[in-house]
């Protein structure tokens, strides 16, 4: 009898202490093996997963993480050889299950769901807060994607040649958005980059042909380095306001671009920043800008009218080569106007120089551009050089008692018709 109480009360104690060992969420548990490898299936799909042991959460992974130099029979790059791929419309599980314990998800690893082709759908849970490189480089077959709210960075190419994706509507807890992330996604449509953006990559949207609608629904301090480039559907676009600053080559060949509204704010513009917008046919740059970059205006074939920035001191290489541009003032507090900035304008006939010009570079008035009428407003005549003008035969307005000092010009001596204003 007393053996059968006692055995019966140490029952009754392993059995506490068991359940003191255990929760809802855990069943009896081996020791976890963090940065294996492990799969979990999930409404049909199985993926691939590693547990961090500082952060004791989960991240997603390629069945062959962390070996990113796998090549397939073609000699491609592979990380799901000798592994099903997911297919069709894919759910991505908030939490998994691993040595007998629960872990939240967290992370998108880098090349995660890589060319992964017969992918058309993702959905990614609450709690993962960021996706990493190439996570969905060449799923050719995405079509749609959901992000959560939580979502803070998204790193570089990492819906890179997503080739059918036409929408992807971005969390309003994103900050980051990183460089080619969906460069060469040609079927996407349009975008809204939410308030809380602050960071865009360079060649962020680039490639994207189909791009029509570009929305900032709060402000951003620059526009990255060629966000834009050959976005050639990209017919109008809406600035945020407070913006500073314009990357080199951002809209460069958007070539259906027609307007683009300037927000005061601006203080530079980069290079090659609005070149080859063949159909941008006027432009207003803000008198605070103090910077207007190399050629950040060339080839825009229907630019007749722009205005300079009051601020502005020189005027940049080949700013306006290539336009149409027959209307323009130059800022009084211009000294020097570079190469080829004037360079095949056949539309300019008439231009007016200020007081402060003191150099104009080789080849600025060459290849088709003859002015009519140039009104100098320097009384010391500017440094030219041989090749500066390719034509002699324009009129030369000087200021009153300077036409002698033109005409004893080395070059400016070319000119036969130099008179002094009235």
């Amino acid at each position: 009898m007393k053996f059968t109480h006692y055995f019966t009360r140490t029952l009754i104690m392993l059995l506490l202490m068991l359940s003191a060992c255990s929760s809802d969420d855990d069943v009896a548990s081996t020791p976890v093996e963090y940065s294996k490898v492990f799969s979990f299936p999930y409404q049909g799909t199985t993926l691939y997963y590693v547990v961090d042991s500082v952060s004791q959460s989960a991240s997603l992974v390629p069945p062959l993480y962390p070996n990113y130099s796998t090549k397939d029979e073609e000699g491609k790059t592979t990380l799901w050889q000798g592994y099903d791929q997911p297919v069709g419309d894919v759910t991505v599980p908030r939490q998994v299950e691993y040595c007998g314990r629960r872990f939240p998800v967290t992370y998108v690893q880098d090349g995660a769901f890589f060319h992964c082709h017969d992918l058309t759908g993702v959905t990614i849970p609450q709690g993962v807060t960021t996706i990493g490189r190439n996570a969905f480089d060449l799923c050719t077959s995405l079509t749609s994607v959901n992000l959560p709210e939580g979502l803070t960075s998204i790193y570089k190419w990492a819906f890179v040649e997503c080739t059918s994706l036409k929408e992807i509507k971005l969390p309003n807890t994103l900050k980051f958005i990183d460089r080619h992330c969906f460069e060469l996604d040609e079927a996407l449509t349009s975008i809204t980059i939410p308030e809380s953006v602050d960071t865009m990559g360079v060649d962020v949207f680039s490639y994207c042909h189909n791009l029509t609608e570009v929305n900032f629904l709060g402000k951003m301090d620059r526009l990255s380095d060629w966000a834009f480039y050959q976005c050639t559907s990209l017919a109008t676009i809406n600035l945020p306001e407070g913006l500073t600053a314009i990357g080199e080559g951002t809209f460069y060949e958007c070539s259906s671009l027609e307007s683009i509204d300037i927000p005061s704010t601006v203080e530079s513009v980069g290079d090659y920043a609005l070149a080859s917008c063949y159909k941008l046919n006027n432009v207003v740059f803000p008198d605070a800008m103090t910077h207007l970059g190399v050629s950040a205006v060339e080839c825009c074939h229907a630019l007749t009218n722009c205005h300079l920035p009051a601020q502005m001191e020189y005027i940049d290489e080949a700013l306006f080569w290539d336009t149409p541009i027959n209307n323009i003032t130059i800022p009084e507090g211009v000294t020097r106007i570079d190469s080829w900035a004037f360079d095949q304008c056949p539309q300019l006939k008439e231009l007016r120089l200020p007081a402060a010009v003191t150099e104009i570079a080789d080849s600025v008035f060459t290849s088709g551009t003859k002015l009519d009428i140039l009104y100098m407003g320097a009384a010391v005549p500017p440094t030219i050089y041989t090749d500066t003008f390719e034509d002699f035969s324009a009129q030369v307005i000087v200021p009153q008692g300077a036409a002698q000092a033109y005409r004893d010009h080395e070059f400016w001596g070319r000119f036969a018709n130099i008179k002094e204003e009235e």
